[in-house]
């Protein structure tokens, strides 16, 4: 399933992220690439654009949202030269399990350009936005 920008956009404006958006505004990520050629760099949200094939943002599980639960978390996902991700691993937790849960389900399922990314740290927070 290919997910197009503007749907993780929609995502991340929905339940996800603590950077408040604008219709035509990208998100500030703020991460570490370790491209496949061994360097490190910081990740900038035009890099993840042109790098992500395949990938949603977490969603902001109902079970969390009703229970008001909120937190931060930065997750590792790791990609294979094919550009699967082949393990995800929970850097910094965000306290809840099913917070976590979620974004490392969700990460599984990430593909990025082949031969171009060998791990990516992604931090993500859930809290409510007040509408």
């Amino acid at each position: 399933m290919s997910v197009t920008w503007r749907s993780i956009l929609a995502a991340i404006a929905l339940c996800t992220t603590e950077v408040s958006l604008k219709a035509d505004e990208q998100p500030l990520v703020r991460g570490t690439v370790t491209w496949k050629d061994g360097h490190r760099s910081a990740l900038a949200a035009d890099e993840l654009k042109r790098s992500v094939l395949e990938g949603r943002w977490p969603d902001y599980p109902v079970r969390a949202r009703l229970s008001k639960l909120r937190g931060s978390g930065v997750y590792e996902i790791q990609f294979d030269s094919s550009g699967a991700a082949i393990q995800v691993r929970v850097v910094k937790s965000a306290i809840h399990r099913v917070l976590d849960e979620e974004a490392v389900d969700t990460f599984k399922r990430w593909r990025v350009r082949p031969g171009t990314i060998a791990r990516i740290e992604v931090p993500v927070t859930w809290k409510l936005n007040p509408f």
